[in-house]
């Protein structure tokens, strides 16, 4: 998820709809107070490649299965 103040927008990544590139490529455009939530190691690895904004300002969360 992203959440850009500037650009207000809020993104949401759906599974099967190219979300996780969708969100590296939003990742670009994030300053220091936006909410950018981790993706998977190797994704973060390559945003970060990419000199984009990683993993920043969420608030980490466990899902329980029932």
């Amino acid at each position: 998820m992203i959440i850009n103040e500037k650009l207000k927008i809020i993104f949401v990544k759906t599974k099967k709809t190219a979300g996780t590139s969708f969100e590296i490529a939003l990742s670009k455009f994030c300053g220091e107070e936006d909410i950018i939530t981790p993706l998977t190691s190797k994704d973060e690895k390559l945003r970060r490649s990419l000199d984009f904004r990683c993993a920043q300002n969420y608030k980490e969360y466990i899902w329980k299965e029932f």
